[in-house]
C-alpha cells in the first residue's frame, strides 16, 4: 500500500457531474485537486484520501454550496460503495452493520478509521482517519457523516434521526442547513468526530438481509484487507497507548515506545507504515484530540495542557493547535 490512504473514487463521479451540470471546468477543477478525471472514471479507480478532500472544498467554493458535502452525501447510491454497500444491505441487523463497517471501511477507504462504542442508552460511532489533517476538512468530514447517516436510512428504510453529530472542524455559517438535514443538534470543536444514535435503534431490521450472501461478502472484506497489510491492526491501540502515557513525560517516541514494546524503532515504522500509519501522524491525532478536550472542557492553563501534551512550551503548543483548527487556544476557550 502506497504512503498515502486512497479511497474509490466513486464519489467523484458525482462531483465531476455537479459541475458539469453547473458549467464548470470539471476536468481542470479536478487536475487543481491533484486528479486526473480520466483515470477517475475507469472503475475500480482509487485516488488520493487528500485528494479528494480537497476537491470537495473547490466544488463547494465554485458552486457557491458552503454545506456540499453533505448535500452530496444525500443523494449517493449506497449500492456504488462497492462491497460496504451490499454489507449493510446483508446484514440482520443496523447494529450488525455498523460493526461490520467498523471493520471494513478501509476497504473502501485505506484512510478510514471507525469506531462504535456503547454508552448507556446510545451508541456512539467515532470518525478518525489515519491522516489527522482529514478531520479538519469541513467537506469531506461533513459529507463522510452525511454518507454514513445516509446509509443507516437506506439499510433500515427509516428516517434514522441520530441524538447529536459532533466535529472537529469549526463552522461559521450554515448551522441550521446541517441540523436540518441531520435532524438533531450538531457540535463544532469537539475533541472527537462522531455520531450519536439511540442504542435501541442497533436492533433495528434490515429487511434485505441475507447471511449466504453476507459470509461471501466478509469474506472477500477480510481477503482485501490482507492483500492491503491492514489485516492485522493489534499494534495500533498498542502505540495509541504508550504515546498516551508518555506525552505528559515528553518521551512519547518512536525508539522509546519500540523499546517497550520489544521491537526495533525500525520494525515499528515498517509495520505502522503496513497500516497506512505514520507514528508521528499518530501522536499528533492524540494530541489534536487531547488539546481540545483540555481547551474546550477543563480549567487547566494553556501552559499546563503545553506540558500534559509534551510540548516544550506554551508557543510551541499555541503555533500546533493553529495548525490544528485555525485559531489560537485562548479564541477558542473564551468563544
Amino acid at each position: 500500500m502506497s504512503d498515502a490512504p486512497t479511497v474509490l473514487a466513486v464519489w467523484t463521479r458525482i462531483v465531476a457531474d455537479d459541475l458539469r451540470l453547473h458549467r464548470k471546468d470539471a476536468t481542470g477543477l479536478f487536475a487543481k485537486a491533484g486528479i486526473n478525471l480520466r483515470t477517475a472514471n475507469r472503475d475500480d479507480a482509487r485516488i488520493p484520501l487528500k485528494s479528494q478532500a480537497h476537491l470537495l472544498e473547490i466544488s463547494a467554493r465554485e458552486l457557491g454550496d458552503d454545506c456540499y458535502g453533505l448535500h452530496l452525501s444525500s443523494k449517493v447510491e449506497i449500492r456504488d460503495a462497492d462491497a460496504l454497500g451490499y454489507i449493510g444491505l446483508a446484514s440482520p441487523t443496523l447494529g450488525e452493520a455498523l460493526a461490520s463497517l467498523e471493520r471494513y471501511a478501509r476497504v473502501f477507504n485505506q484512510g478510514a478509521r471507525i469506531k462504535l462504542l456503547t454508552d448507556n442508552d446510545t451508541a456512539i460511532v467515532e470518525l478518525n482517519s489515519v491522516d489527522p489533517s482529514i478531520l479538519q476538512q469541513r467537506q469531506q468530514m461533513e459529507f463522510s457523516a452525511g454518507l454514513l447517516v445516509h446509509a443507516y436510512r437506506v439499510f433500515t428504510g427509516r428516517n434514522i434521526t441520530p441524538i447529536e453529530v459532533g466535529f472537529i472542524h469549526d463552522r461559521r455559517g450554515g448551522q441550521r442547513e446541517l441540523t436540518r438535514l441531520f435532524g438533531c443538534k450538531v457540535a463544532y470543536l469537539q475533541r472527537q468526530a462522531r455520531i450519536v444514535l439511540k442504542l435501541k435503534d442497533l436492533n433495528i431490521p434490515i429487511a434485505t438481509a441475507d447471511n449466504r450472501l453476507l459470509k461471501i461478502l466478509l469474506a472477500h472484506c477480510e481477503a482485501v484487507l490482507r492483500d492491503q497489510g491492514t489485516y492485522d491492526e493489534g499494534l495500533l491501540p498498542k502505540v495509541e497507548r504508550k504515546v498516551l502515557d508518555l506525552l505528559p513525560q515528553g518521551r512519547a517516541r518512536a525508539k522509546v515506545i519500540a523499546a517497550q514494546l520489544g521491537i526495533s524503532d525500525r520494525t515499528l515504522t515498517r509495520r505502522l507504515f503496513g497500516l497506512g500509519i505514520s507514528f508521528d501522524g499518530i501522536v499528533d491525532r492524540l494530541r489534536h484530540q487531547l488539546a481540545l478536550k483540555y481547551v474546550t472542557g477543563s480549567d487547566l492553563s494553556l501552559t499546563q495542557v503545553a506540558f500534559l501534551l509534551g510540548y516544550a512550551s506554551q508557543p510551541a503548543f499555541s503555533l500546533a493547535f493553529k495548525r490544528w483548527t485555525g485559531r489560537p487556544p485562548s479564541d477558542v476557550r473564551t468563544a
